[in-house]
Formats: structure tokens, sequence, C-alpha cells
């Protein structure tokens, strides 16, 4: 699918089109999971040589930035779908010429979603495609800080509850009902999405200081020079975030695992304990149940009772031993 946008009294309008029939006055050409034969024709129109799929998902420095003649190629990683349990990156390739913009991408991320509807709200001022390209980085960079921000909080809700020392927040009165702490395991579960996506936060702010630092140098507008500028210094305050927020879902990934590894010795514990207390009666009840011929216990009217009593006696004693030892 193609969509062209021009430039009007300094605004970014949609504008309807098809590959035959493009605006000559379209800034931003937008390819959203074009066709091969899709793809041809609009070469054809442009002049230019589009990147396909298999290019863009290269990770050399060579096949993410590149200059031919008067045309920048450069491809960045955005993070899609952070908000479900299976979050993406999808690369997208921006193509700078004097006159337009070209975008090409496989799948749509927020960010992507975002710019469009400003464009629809007419809040996208711009003069030129470098214009264009800047608000649209911007866009994106805007968007990294939002699910930083929102994975920063969950990873707090998160810290909250693994720390939680008993079933109910502490200094809850005694008697008040107490909400049920959810398992371990499946803290770890999102614990562990946490962690996904601030990886592919880092994936997409590495591909963006690349793709920033490689436009800085070939783009000769003072203008642009002045929003990369800024971008460059909004991308290095959020590396610095998401460096801590790595070692923070480090450090809660181990909590985490240590924790079951707690719980999962204190069953032991347990089963350890009552093998051991019900060990001495079982004993008891092995020797009595034997068949010897000359027992003085056998024939005496108490001795059922006295042996019960024993078994009693010996399961007892290990208990408050271990009661007073404080092992329970």
């Amino acid at each position: 699918m193609i969509h062209a946008h021009i430039v009007r009294d300094g605004t970014l309008y949609s504008a309807v089109t098809n590959p035959e029939h493009l605006p000559p006055e379209a800034v931003w050409i937008d390819l959203c999971d074009p066709g091969r034969e899709e793809e041809e024709r609009l070469e054809q129109v442009l002049g230019l040589n589009l990147p396909t799929h298999e290019d863009m998902v290269e990770i050399e420095e060579t096949s993410r930035v590149s200059k031919t003649k008067d045309a920048l190629f450069m491809t960045v990683v955005a993070v899609c779908r952070s908000d479900s349990h299976d979050p993406t990156t999808v690369p997208i390739t921006f193509v700078l010429t004097p006159k337009r913009l070209v975008t090409v991408r496989y799948d749509t991320p927020q960010s992507f979603k975002i710019f469009k509807s400003q464009c629809d709200r007419q809040q996208v001022q711009v003069e030129s495609a470098t214009d264009v390209l800047v608000a649209m980085w911007n866009t994106m960079v805007d968007r990294l800080a939002d699910i930083i921000e929102r994975i920063g909080a969950d990873l707090d809700v998160l810290s909250r509850e693994i720390f939680r020392y008993s079933n109910g927040r502490p200094g809850q009165r005694p008697g008040k009902r107490r909400r049920p702490r959810r398992p371990l395991e499946a803290v770890l579960s999102d614990v562990g999405h946490s962690q996904d996506v601030v990886f592919r936060i880092r994936e997409s702010l590495q591909s963006l200081d690349r793709v920033f630092a490689f436009a800085r140098a070939n783009l000769r507008s003072d203008a642009a020079a002045i929003g990369l500028e800024a971008l460059e210094r909004d991308l290095r305050s959020l590396h610095e975030y998401t460096v801590d927020l790595i070692n923070k879902v480090q450090f809660m990934l181990d909590a985490t695992v240590g924790l079951i590894g707690i719980q999962q010795n204190a069953i032991i514990k347990i089963i350890s304990i009552v093998s051991v207390v019900l060990t001495p009666p079982t004993l008891v009840a092995s020797i009595y149940g034997m068949n010897f011929q000359h027992m003085p216990e056998l024939g005496w009217t108490l001795g059922y009772p006295y042996a019960l009593g024993l078994m009693a006696a010996t399961g007892i004693l290990p208990y408050l031993f271990f009661k007073w030892r404080g092992w329970l």
C-alpha cells in the first residue's frame, strides 16, 4: 500500500495516490508492506532502487546506512507490539532525496500511527522532506520514551510484589482480609517480558544512534542539524535510563529465582522434618509388630495403650525440639 503526503501552507497533508500517478508535489511517500511489482513501478517513477525486506533486515552498517548519488538510505529498527507478550522490532528504511522522503516498512509500529494521526489533525508543521524526516524521528524517540516510562512503572510494581514479605501489606491490621499473592512463576514471566521489551528498546536506540550520526554528517540544513542535536541529547538520556532498567531487570530476575529456590527449600525442609518426626513412632510400631514369643508387653493388659503412648511421645518430642531450636 502506498500513501503520499504533500505540504500545503507549511502543514503536512495526506493525498490519495497510486504508484503510477504520484502527485508531483508529494514530499513524503510511505510504502507499507509493498509487493515486488508495486516496488518496481514506484522505482521507475522515482528513479530509485528501493531496498527489499531481505536488504532491510541485514545488520551490517553498510546495509543500514548508505549514500547513492543524492539519496540517503537509512534503516532504523522500531519497537512494535510492546504492550503484548510477544514484542517485536520492525526495520524501517528512510530514503531521503532533495525533494522527497520515501519510507519502506512491512509493519506499522505505534510511532507511525501517532505521526499519521497528527497529519490527519494537521498538527505537523514542515517545509521540506528533511523536516518531515526529523519530525518523524522525533515521534519515534517520543514513543520509545513512553515505552521506557511504562516499563519502569511496571518494574516498580513487580519489585514491590517480589519483595513483599507476607501475603498482605506490611503493617496490615490482624484479621483484615489479605490480598493473595501471585505465584512467583507468574511474576517471573512478567519480569522476563519486561526484559524482552527493554532489549528491543536498546536495539532500536542503537539503530537510531547510528542513523542520526550518519544523517548529521550528510545533511547541510541548519534546521535539521539543530533538530538532530536535540534528538541525540534525548537518545543519550534514554540510553542511561535503559542501562538502569537492564540492571534492575537482572536484579529482579535473580531475586525471583532466589525466592523460588527458598520456597522449594522450605518445602523440602517440611518434608524432612515430617519424615524425622514420623521415624521414631515407626520404629516403635516395628518393634511391637515383631512375632517373638517372649515379649513382656504382649501379655500386659496396658501394653496396647503403652505402645500408642510411646509412639505419640517419640513423635511429639522431636517436633518440640525442632520448635525450640527455631527450625520450624
